[in-house]
């Protein structure tokens, strides 16, 4: 079976866990200072913070804005971690249509808009640039927040600029299925040495720098691990050769399926998550009897029951809607071999002819 994805760890990454464990410290210590250095300036932030997970570190940001009780507009087409972290920071998820490129929608957004409206969390789907400049339009326009879900954008870059720092906090992951990941993890970045304190507090119980048992402030148990730290210390050393097997695993797929490919032009920072094209749902069970893994994209928010209750009566998705139905991740692992991509290719094909699908435009 060739999995859809798996994460890509050697053995460099057990040994450096295995000197922490049996280093008898495995606790949020000098590793993760470390890693939280190190990725500060593969990112280009002054700052950052590592957390459990990005649906934590974007619940962090909003707490660290003192954002509380407000509305935060969010795009259809994420993972629903992005709309939990709303509700963990006692907020309320505002749910907006997207793009053909499944990036949230700039226009739709100022519909949107009340009163009580405070951020904006525009998602970089797949790694493509969700931040444009009708949405910082927007956000300034109504005195908003932004505040980056780039979860699965490490190494993505726009304009020269890494994904994900280009407002004043941005968030990422480090889950297992990830470009470098440690199980799971959050990585949140800033310039703001103020919002940066707070979110050191709020993730620490209420401390700082000082890890006594005296705690001045309101905080959580968000803390991250020196076991994980030693795990993501060496992804991140590998990142570079990483995000260049991702972009030649994407573009092999493109040479042979072309017509297929779910965006047909990418810019030149562009860096995958996952391989993404135009395809059904019943391609997924076919797939997995032939021995290929592969997934739809995320259910839009409009239809997951725990957002029921955050919706407007009425509310249309017409573009999320169509992108359910249509966006198919084959295998997109690192560890792929060209012998792979060519049997997910080929039976890929068999599939389609088969289905007699079309291979236009959207």
């Amino acid at each position: 079976m060739i999995p859809f994805i798996n994460p890509d760890l050697t053995i460099v990454e057990a040994r450096a866990a295995h000197d922490v464990i049996l280093g008898g410290f495995v606790n949020e210590g000098n590793l993760a200072k470390g890693f939280e250095e190190a990725i500060a300036a593969f990112v280009g932030s002054r700052y950052a913070v590592v957390t459990t997970s990005c649906t934590v570190a974007l619940s962090l940001a909003l707490m660290a804005l003192e954002i509380k009780k407000k509305q935060i507009i969010v795009p259809d087409i994420t993972m629903i971690g992005t709309a939990m972290a709303v509700v963990m920071s006692d907020n309320v998820p505002v749910v907006v249509d997207v793009l053909d490129n499944g990036c949230i929608d700039p226009n739709q957004i100022g519909r949107f808009v009340t009163s009580n409206t405070a951020a904006i969390i525009p998602v970089h789907v797949n790694g493509r640039n969700a931040l444009t400049p009708e949405l910082i339009h927007t956000a300034s326009k109504y005195n908003l927040e932004i505040i980056e879900d780039a979860a699965c954008c490490l190494g993505s870059k726009f304009d020269g600029k890494q994904v994900g720092t280009c407002g004043r906090v941005g968030c990422f992951s480090l889950a297992a299925t990830k470009i470098i990941g440690c199980g799971q993890g959050g990585i949140v970045v800033t310039n703001d040495f103020d919002l940066y304190q707070k979110i050191v507090r709020l993730k620490d119980w209420g401390r700082f720098e000082e890890k006594g048992m005296l705690h001045p402030f309101v905080g959580f148990n968000f803390k991250f691990t020196d076991i994980q730290a030693s795990i993501a210390l060496v992804q991140l050393e590998r990142l570079s050769q990483l995000v260049e097997k991702k972009k030649y695993i994407y573009n092999y797929y493109r040479e042979r399926l072309k017509e297929l490919m779910f965006v047909s032009k990418e810019n030149d920072g562009f860096c995958p998550w996952y391989v993404d094209i135009k395809g059904k749902k019943n391609y997924v069970q076919i797939l997995k009897e032939r021995g290929v893994g592969s997934q739809m994209i995320w259910p839009p928010l409009h239809r997951q029951g725990a957002m029921t209750n955050f919706l407007r009566r009425g509310q249309n998705f017409p573009i999320a809607s169509r992108l359910e139905e249509m966006i198919l991740w084959l295998p997109s692992s690192t560890k792929l071999t060209e012998s792979d991509m060519d049997l997910v290719c080929g039976q890929l094909g068999e599939i389609v002819d088969n289905n007699n699908i079309g291979t236009g435009s959207r």
